[in-house]
């Protein structure tokens, strides 16, 4: 089992709430593996959440890490990242990929299905693991009128099956472009495509049901 690095995205519908990034790296013969039923995968992410202030990110990094630990297992600060404009406490966590029969076990997983010759990508959030990571967070985060964290969910999905393969997407920026009619991206062998879903999708993710569509691809 390879152990996929990631970058991603969620979203939680409370407001107030500050800003945070899951951006994955997502392999195709691991999606596929999963989907088959014939191995289990982790995801390695980097989650960045917006800090208060860029004198504060240090400061708020190690509490910020035990609550992220509370919907992620583990948490590890790697440091403050951004811009001028904005300042993000980045930390590096576990995320599942998981099969449709399984249940995810930390705040946000990726599930692998087969339908017909597709392969079919979804994100699915747990709602119980978000409310540990909002019960967990600082208190002068909460002071402050952040009472949640609002995850926007990316992917950079690369192929590494050997051969070439047909993407579809829907709904999504897709490179940066906003693609909301079906898109088909013909990728070669370790060729890597960048993924956001909409703001739509990311309110769609749900442990309820199967989560939000991200992708599909075939499978010869």
């Amino acid at each position: 089992m390879r152990h996929v690095s990631t970058i991603g995205l969620l979203a939680v519908l409370a407001i107030p709430s500050c800003k945070a990034f899951v951006t994955a790296d997502l392999f195709t013969a691991d999606l596929t593996q999963v989907a088959l039923s014939l191995s289990s995968a982790t995801a390695s992410a980097v989650v960045a959440v917006e800090a208060i202030s860029k004198e504060t990110c240090n400061e708020e990094s190690s509490a910020l890490a035990t609550a992220l630990m509370a919907g992620f297992g583990s948490a590890e600060f790697i440091g403050c990242g951004g811009s001028d404009l904005e300042t993000f406490s980045e930390f590096r966590v576990q995320l599942p990929i998981i099969s449709a029969d399984q249940k995810p076990d930390a705040a946000i997983a990726f599930v692998s299905s087969i339908s017909d010759r597709f392969v079919q990508v979804n994100v699915v959030r747990s709602e119980a693991y978000m409310a540990a990571i909002s019960a967990a967070l600082p208190e002068d985060m909460k002071l402050g009128g952040f009472d949640q964290i609002e995850m926007i969910i990316r992917a950079r999905v690369n192929n590494d099956l050997g051969k070439a393969i047909s993407l579809e997407v829907k709904d999504a920026f897709v490179d940066g472009k906003p693609r909301q009619a079906l898109f088909t991206a013909n990728m070669n062998h370790r060729d890597q495509l960048a993924i956001r879903i909409s703001d739509v999708g990311n309110a769609s993710v749900s442990s309820e049901a199967m989560g939000a569509s991200m992708f599909r691809f075939a499978v010869e």
